[in-house]
């Protein structure tokens, strides 16, 4: 999850970065990866999905040259996924 909410530089898919809550995110993420209790992890990682499918139109989960999944919300429309597996974000909108 780190890499899509807080660890990278947005330029490489933090999508994040400029979100009013980001900093909790990134609060939260710190607590996962420094807790020992699984079962206190599980819970700050289910928050932090929770809050993602809330807080963002969508999400991309995985991309490689052969598959790409992507996530979104019920009323974003227009997600194209071209061969290079890049979404276009020209092309959402609420629908």
């Amino acid at each position: 999850m780190a890499p899509w909410t807080t660890e990278s530089p947005e330029s490489l898919g933090t999508y994040f970065n400029k979100h009013p809550r980001y900093l909790l995110y990134k609060d939260l993420m710190t607590k996962a990866l420094t807790t020992v209790d699984e079962a206190v992890r599980a819970r700050i990682y289910w928050l932090i999905q929770f809050m993602s499918a809330t807080d963002v139109p969508w999400i991309p989960l995985w991309a490689n040259y052969q598959q790409a999944y992507l996530v979104a919300q019920k009323n974003v429309k227009g997600i194209v996924l071209d061969l290079t597996m890049e979404p276009h974000l020209e092309l959402l909108y609420k629908g």
